[in-house]
């Protein structure tokens, strides 16, 4: 440290300056907490061991000066007390690095090209815990409260706002979690499905009867139109339309309201009325339907492995499991179904450092 001393005398300053010298080691206690989002400390000096005396240099001559060093540091200790503790608080304000990185998080991202779908987080809060010690470590619990959307669209702008997120602090944090999964079905899949499903069945109305040889969907008016190709007492193609509805207890998706479409009711009417009746409609309702249980089972299943000591990156780890799993909303786009899936259970991601 150089220390400038002197006086001004009469007009005429007298200051010299001289260089100190020192080595020691330090020792300081600091009692940590959080409060809004900063460290803050409350930091003692413990104590100082010189490992050389103090010592200045005056005319190429080295002199102790220990008996002036430490009674000045006791004086100013409550100064350098304190200006660590502001250096500290002033570098460890965590809200900016959590906000980056919230923003980056929440960009939405396209999952599925082929059917625009798109995947966004949209965080609503952030909590934190208290700030503990253990190991020569500083831990922190964070967490976060968001949506998770699945978005059918051409494109998703951004949402994020930073001054809209909510901070607040806690002494535990939650670790029961809800996320949205989807399952996408093509109607090329379904309509191959459900034609397997006529596959060798004859629907009979008294001496009448016909086979279902293959069934066409696509998507009009928030409903599904099901084309069935039909062989037998009537060869010909037959209209149906109906909305898509799921049967938790199977895992099957069916259609309620399914009717023939009033041009081809007219018609049948007139060419078949054995068939616009009902009967066979009713025995046709009870095939025309598609199992999501594979897909639920395929999507738990990817879901487990990143809950199993993931690690998406560098000293971060992923544990959880995953309670239940319900469907919650169908949506029609123009070449699929797209079931989406709400699961709950309990999830922990531990970030071994602050890189």
């Amino acid at each position: 440290a150089k220390v400038r001393y002197g006086a001004q005398v009469f007009g005429v300053n007298m200051y010299d300056t001289r260089e100190l010298n020192f080595r020691g080691v330090v020792t300081l206690v600091s009692d940590v907490k959080l409060l809004n989002w900063q460290l803050q400390t409350k930091t003692s000096i413990q104590s100082i061991d010189w490992k050389e005396s103090p010592s200045v240099s005056i005319a190429g001559k080295v002199m102790p000066i220990s008996y002036l060093v430490n009674p000045a540091l006791n004086y100013f200790r409550a100064t350098l007390e304190k200006n660590m503790d502001e250096a500290i608080k002033k570098s460890l304000n965590f809200q900016p690095y959590v906000l980056d990185a919230l923003e980056q998080l929440s960009i939405p991202k396209l999952v599925n090209e082929q059917y625009e779908t798109w995947f966004r987080i949209a965080p609503l809060s952030l909590t934190i815990s208290e700030a503990s010690i253990k190991n020569e470590a500083i831990l922190l619990e964070l967490g976060l409260d968001c949506y998770m959307e699945t978005i059918i669209e051409n494109e998703v702008p951004k949402s994020f706002q930073r001054d809209q997120i909510r901070f607040k602090q806690t002494s535990k944090i939650a670790e029961q979690f809800t996320a949205s999964l989807m399952v996408v079905s093509p109607y090329l899949q379904i309509s191959e499905v459900i034609t397997s499903n006529f596959k060798g069945q004859e629907f009979t109305s008294g001496d009448k009867k016909v086979m279902v040889t293959n069934v066409d969907l696509w998507h009009k008016n928030n409903k599904l139109i099901v084309a069935l190709d039909l062989a037998g007492s009537l060869n010909g193609t037959v209209y149906l339309s109906g909305i898509p509805a799921y049967n938790e207890e199977t895992a099957e998706i069916y259609f309620e309201e399914l009717d023939y479409i009033l041009d081809t009711k007219d018609a049948l009417m007139k060419t078949a009325n054995w068939i616009a009746q009902g009967i066979i409609l009713k025995k046709i309702k009870e095939n025309a339907k598609y199992s999501l249980k594979e897909g639920i089972e395929e999507a738990q299943k990817q879901m487990t492995t990143y809950l199993n000591n993931y690690s998406p990156a560098k000293g971060v780890f992923i544990n959880g499991k995953v309670d239940g799993i319900r469907l919650t909303k169908i949506q029609l786009t123009n070449q699929a179904i797209i079931a989406t899936i709400k699961s709950t259970g309990k999830i922990k991601v531990t970030i071994d450092g602050l890189k």
